[in-house]
């Protein structure tokens, strides 16, 4: 069996897709993970397999630094197969030097190309950014989120190896006590028979404000609930709200991944938003969009590529900027569009993707 040090910069009890990539490793790999976050014993017992687990959490003085000296560490004690990498450049040259006869895998879930510098942070994440573009290339595996940001990725880095597609395509399968959230949230779907969701939270680049002015414009035949993050906007948003006498539009804050999936059932549709201002936005690989889809709930979407490729496959949604016409064209044909998530749902393997995915990865290193 291969040894895998698997090198991911995220919280692997929220981070599904870096969930799945960990699935499929330990299909055919004994795996040993690097993480910033603090995984408590209970949900490292979720795993599909046994894995060592190193976190550098509790580890006093720079994150970032210890995660950089703590992957080094285990990569020497280990001496894997194959190494992968989670949006995280800064050692694959080193790793080709220490180690050439290890395979490195590249998994890239966010590709940011295109960062402006505006601060001493972004200066810093710039300096990696151009360390990522001269050494992706020297990968033996690369994964993109989506086939527009693997053809991007290829001409950008100059990409000769091969390429695996990976989407964020998540399915909510947890359960919640139905008593429970019906008490909670059953009088925020009373206000009206058509209720919509959106789980991008209260953000200006995340079209809240503009959503929230589709809703005054439609009236109070339809309701919007946002969740999520505020990012330190929530006073802002409502000063909005009760400023332009919306009143059809309820900000619950950042609830279980359990609990969105029932909101979602419960709901009509829901709304996918992203502002076309950087490639990576702009290529979006939205796992919010799929969670609602295998609900069957169509969606309601900006214009991103991604985005609109699916809703005309399918017929599953609405994309467009107009949001009122968006959401009242889905409201009028509504039937035909829940016909479209079927379809999707139908022509989907999703539990067959993770298979794919490991033996692809194998195939490769």
């Amino acid at each position: 069996m291969k040894k895998i040090v698997y090198s991911v910069y995220h919280d692997l009890r929220w981070e599904e897709r870096s969930r799945e990539v960990l699935e499929a490793l330990q299909q055919f790999a004994e795996v040993y993970i690097i993480t910033y976050a603090d995984i408590p014993d209970k949900c490292k017992n979720k795993f599909t397999h046994p894995c060592i687990v190193k976190s550098v959490f509790k580890i006093p003085g720079s994150r970032y630094f210890n995660y950089v000296r703590e992957t080094k560490k285990m990569i020497k004690k280990i001496k894997p197969d194959v190494v992968l990498l989670h949006d995280f450049p800064i050692l694959i040259s080193w790793l080709k030097k220490a180690f050439p006869s290890t395979k490195i895998v590249y998994d890239q879930s966010e590709l940011v190309i295109d960062r402006k510098v505006k601060s001493i942070k972004t200066f810093g994440l710039s300096l990696i950014d151009r360390i990522e573009k001269r050494d992706v290339k020297k990968v033996d595996v690369y994964i993109a989120a989506n086939q527009e940001r693997a053809d991007i990725a290829k001409k950008h880095f100059k990409l000769k190896n091969h390429i695996i597609v990976f989407d964020n395509m998540h399915r909510i399968d947890g359960t919640v006590d139905e008593k429970v959230c019906e008490t909670k949230y059953a009088p925020l779907f009373a206000k009206s028979s058509f209720t919509i969701v959106y789980g991008g939270g209260i953000r200006e680049d995340r079209g809240t404000f503009e959503i929230a002015a589709a809703l005054k414009k439609l009236g109070a035949d339809y309701n919007l609930i946002i969740v999520g993050n505020d990012w330190g906007n929530k006073q802002n948003f409502i000063s909005y709200l009760k400023d332009n006498n919306i009143t059809n539009v309820d900000y619950i804050g950042f609830i279980d991944r359990n609990e969105w999936g029932y909101l979602l059932k419960c709901s009509k549709a829901s709304i996918v938003f992203f502002l076309q201002n950087t490639i990576n936005n702009t290529y979006c690989a939205s796992g919010k969009m799929y969670e609602s889809l295998f609900l069957g709930k169509p969606i309601i979407c900006s214009t991103n590529p991604p985005l609109k490729h699916l809703c005309d496959r399918f017929h599953c949604g609405v994309c467009s900027e107009d949001f009122a016409s968006s959401i009242k064209n889905l409201k009028d044909n509504y039937e035909y569009y829940v016909e479209g998530a079927k379809s999707f749902i139908e022509a989907t393997d999703y539990d067959g993707r993770i298979n794919r995915l490991a033996d692809s990865i194998q195939e490769n290193v």
